[in-house]
């Protein structure tokens, strides 16, 4: 229970009787649960009296916490640095890393003390097979055997929730844009044939000054491919982008993959193939209509 000021983070205080209670855990432990966990959390390296905090917010608070000091009997904690909650949370609200040496004072000190009262949240099993992401048979004969009064977390539950949720929404978003693209290409189709109507007596003047067939095609090819692809090429571009903040914040933990963009761009050029087919299609549709039109 350090002594420190409460923190008026705007939609809380985060203490708000100034002596707080505060998990605290080794700089060793924390790296190696970041390691067994898979996770895109980086190792920490503290110094002595430096804290990493543990939270899951926005920068703004990081900013009012950043350099925040917990006095202690023999020593000042200064927060230098932050990492993600969900590592080290297990119920807890107030948490920080400390480095091992600091810890250990702090304990033999008996500033900071084991949690030896109550169901003991520091001690976990941890349970690793192989297949842990498809094997839905054996989860199914591990959650018949696990005690209902247990409390557990499973690999293959939240990868199987997560993957419905998102398959939903990519289900959704691929129909939504099915409809959107045969809309907008049906509209350019449609301008373009209303072009052909109001620019026939262009191609009558072109024909009489000498310009023969061949070169009224390539002025109609001209005349029609940016039309279509130029609209085509913008939006994969922006969707590369796109995709690029959709793995960021989904697919990532979807993946079993360091580097999960490439994988997601890969099956998004399967989608950009059929569009590219799609406008392809109308193009060639609207070139046949527009030649036969103009002469």
């Amino acid at each position: 229970q350090p002594k420190t000021e409460s923190i008026d983070l705007g939609t809380y205080i985060l203490y708000d009787d100034g002596n707080p209670r505060i998990r605290i855990f080794k700089q060793s432990v924390y790296n190696e649960l970041v390691k067994n966990s898979k996770s895109p959390q980086k190792a920490v390296d503290l110094k002595e009296n430096e804290a990493c905090y543990a939270l899951l917010s926005t920068s703004d608070i990081k900013n009012k916490l950043l350099g925040h000091k917990f006095e202690y009997a023999n020593r000042t904690i200064t927060i230098a640095s932050f990492t993600d909650a969900e590592y080290l949370g297990f119920g807890g609200r107030s948490m920080m890393v400390v480095s091992d040496q600091t810890f250990n004072e702090l304990l033999q000190s008996g500033e900071i003390k084991d949690n030896n009262e109550g169901t003991p949240y520091d001690k976990v099993t941890v349970l690793n097979f192989d297949k842990a992401l498809s094997s839905r048979a054996l989860y199914q004969d591990l959650k018949s055997v696990v005690d209902s009064n247990s409390t557990y977390r499973s690999a293959f539950r939240n990868y199987s929730e997560l993957l419905e949720v998102y398959g939903m929404i990519c289900f959704i978003g691929f129909f939504m844009s099915v409809v959107f693209i045969l809309m907008t290409a049906s509209l350019l189709y449609f301008k373009q044939i209303m072009a052909a109507e109001e620019e026939r007596h262009h191609y009558e003047m072109l024909r009489k000054i000498g310009v023969d067939e061949r070169m009224e095609r390539r002025i109609i090819i001209k005349r029609l491919l940016p039309v279509f692809f130029v609209p085509l090429l913008v939006g994969i571009s922006h969707s590369i982008f796109a995709m690029k903040s959709a793995d960021t914040m989904a697919f990532k933990y979807l993946i079993p993959l360091d580097n999960t963009f490439p994988t997601v761009l890969a099956f998004s050029g399967v989608m950009y193939g059929l569009y590219a087919l799609v406008y392809s299609i109308f193009y060639l549709i609207t070139k046949r209509q527009y030649t036969r039109i103009v002469r």
